[in-house]
């Protein structure tokens, strides 16, 4: 399951200062690079024996967050490259998602003794005021992020282990509620630019597609008829338009290229 999940969520992207962070194999590991947003002009900017992932952009364009393979949490400035540690009495940090409105980060912090057990925590980007916001009962919730102005996040909540539900929840944790169900899996939030809508990853037609609901109809809508999986939505700019690949992940069809 936690590799199905795994498919399905893939690799954070952020943009910083006009390009694209992205996580990228590198002889042997991941480590965080850098591309213009054509795709060209690429840059590594992480070189490690450890793997370096998740990137998430502050909104002031000059700094980023990842994680690596043991759970421990970076803050990386683009102008020096300099890497600091945050949360380090924490780790087990996975899905980092920083706030476009202010100094702060969401993530999930899986139990150190089962992949299949984690709670959403938010902190400031220094790794003071790390609170606990959600109690999953040893349950799993993962892949939170923040809606544009910061006030709710969207994260994946496992009810059952093969019943993955789509929740919200305001900003200190309180407020939650389903906002998306049916179908075995559903996961991938992520919100318009207005915050009023979420698209979406289900397979509650047997495929994994793109949906998008309005939050306040919970009205689910597809969007892509396509026999591989679709996964990693993203809404690009203010027109409201879904892109299936803004992590450039978009799988082929299983019965050929």
């Amino acid at each position: 399951m936690a590799g199905l999940i795994g498919g399905l969520v893939g690799d954070r992207t952020c943009h910083a200062a006009g390009r694209i962070a992205f996580s990228r194999e590198t002889r042997g590991t991941w480590q965080i690079w850098t591309m213009s947003e054509d795709g060209t002009n690429l840059r590594q900017l992480t070189h490690s024996q450890q793997d370096k992932r998740d990137p998430t952009c502050a909104s002031d364009g000059e700094r980023l967050a990842f994680r690596t393979n043991n759970g421990q949490l970076y803050v990386l400035t683009l102008a020096t490259r300099e890497e600091r540690t945050v949360l380090r009495r924490l780790r087990n940090i996975s899905s980092p998602n920083w706030s476009s409105v202010r100094d702060e980060i969401v993530f999930v912090r899986l139990d150190p003794l089962t992949l299949d057990i984690g709670d959403i925590w938010k902190s400031d980007i220094d790794g003071r005021n790390a609170v606990m916001l959600t109690q999953g009962g040893g349950r799993l919730s993962y892949h939170p992020v923040f809606s544009p102005l910061g006030e709710r996040i969207a994260y994946v909540y496992s009810a059952e282990p093969d019943h993955h539900e789509i929740w919200t929840m305001d900003a200190d944790g309180g407020n939650a509620h389903v906002a998306v169900s049916g179908g075995r899996l559903n996961s991938s939030p992520s919100f318009s630019p207005d915050g009023q809508t979420l698209a979406f990853v289900s397979d509650r037609t047997g495929d994994f597609e793109i949906y998008s609901t309005a939050l306040a109809a919970q009205d689910p809508v597809r969007l892509t008829h396509n026999p591989g999986l679709d996964t990693s939505p993203c809404f690009i700019g203010g027109g409201g338009g879904v892109s299936p690949s803004c992590r450039i992940e978009r799988a082929r069809s299983r019965s050929g290229p």
